[in-house]
Formats: C-alpha cells, sequence, structure tokens
C-alpha cells in the first residue's frame, strides 16, 4: 500500500469514529443500520479487517447521510442530526447527556501497541509482564487475565519470539524481541481508539 493511500485509509477510519462519537452511537450499532456482518465494524476499528469499498459507502449513506469520498475530507464537519436516518436521530435523542461506551479501550493489543512506540527500540526484548508493567493499576486490573497473543495480532509481522525465556514472578517467561518500527497508521488507529491519556 502507498503511503498516500495509507493516510486516506487512516482518515477515513479517524472520520467514522468520529461521527460516531458524536452522535453517540454503538459500534454494534453501525453494523445493524449499515447492514455489515455482526461485530464487522468494531473489527475495521481495531484493525484485525480492513474496510471495504462498499462498507465506507453504506456505513457514509445508511448512517450519516453522506457520500465515500466526503468521509475522506480532513475537515470533515458533522451533519445537522435533523439530515440523518430517523434510527440515527432516536438513538442520538436516547442519550442525550450520556457518554457513549467506548468498546475497544478493552482491546488489549491496541494498549500494547502504543506502549512500545514509546518504551521499546527496534531489537529491544521484552516479556509480556514487562509489557503489562506499564499499564494504569486500572487497566493492569482489567487485563489481569488476558494475555498477549502476538501471533494473532495486527502487529504479528513486526514481534518474533527470540526462543529465549527471563525469570519471572512465578515462571520463566518468553522473550519477544520488536524486529522492525511500529507503522505510524496502526500507531494512529490505537491512538484513536484509546487514547494516550492512560500512557505514563
Amino acid at each position: 500500500m502507498i503511503k498516500n493511500s495509507q493516510n486516506e485509509y487512516q482518515l477515513a477510519l479517524n472520520n467514522l469514529e468520529k461521527l460516531r462519537l458524536y452522535f453517540n452511537l454503538e459500534m454494534q450499532e453501525i453494523d445493524e443500520i449499515a447492514g455489515l456482518g455482526k461485530n464487522t465494524y468494531s473489527r475495521i476499528i481495531s484493525g484485525k479487517q480492513s474496510i471495504k469499498l462498499d462498507e465506507l459507502i453504506s456505513i457514509g449513506h445508511n448512517v450519516y447521510n453522506l457520500t465515500a469520498l466526503k468521509l475522506l475530507n480532513t475537515n470533515l464537519t458533522p451533519p445537522r442530526l435533523t439530515d440523518l436516518p430517523l434510527i440515527v436521530k432516536k438513538a442520538n435523542q436516547s442519550r442525550k447527556g450520556k457518554t457513549v461506551r467506548k468498546q475497544q479501550r478493552r482491546d488489549l493489543i491496541l494498549f500494547c501497541i502504543l506502549i512500545l512506540n514509546k518504551y521499546f527500540k527496534v531489537g529491544s526484548k521484552f516479556t509480556n509482564s514487562e509489557i503489562k508493567s506499564y499499564l494504569t493499576e486500572e487497566l493492569q486490573n482489567t487485563f489481569k487475565d488476558k494475555s498477549i497473543e502476538w501471533n494473532k495480532s495486527i502487529v504479528s509481522s513486526f514481534i518474533v519470539d527470540s526462543n529465549e525465556k527471563r525469570k519471572g514472578k512465578t515462571k520463566p517467561e518468553k522473550l519477544y524481541i520488536l524486529n522492525s518500527p511500529l507503522p505510524q497508521d496502526i500507531i494512529e488507529r490505537a491512538i484513536t481508539i484509546v487514547g494516550i491519556d492512560w500512557l505514563k
């Protein structure tokens, strides 16, 4: 993928999330209104799958009454609520004064991406416990029993198993290596979804 297309792709995702949060919509509601498969929108935003052109068009038209082209506008202004479909108006009005849930804040790998980007250089070795130590106490409790599955993540091609182990609190832990720099679009996507206010 060429650099410009990466920037445009990330811009589209950023705009989609900007609109969703602005109108207080849940991710599953986007799936339903736009006629997408179950959890499709959340997988797209978390980077687990790419958005197809017809999906972008469907979200733009059916949810926000916008063309796909407008979703690529760097200065996108949310449309007027009165111009949106009735189902979107009702959802928005029922949640006035409330903040929509940010479901993807519980996607551990997105936090790991930002930790790697801030604290580790290419060639650095680390254990999963070391990565988790950079999380806030609240997030450490949230992810206490959740393992980091690098090989199944969107950064799998950038993380290598060193075939070494380091002494841990209860047992030796695998050592991983940051094999190459993480792409900027992946970093920006993680920031869009989980923010950086928790990052020490």
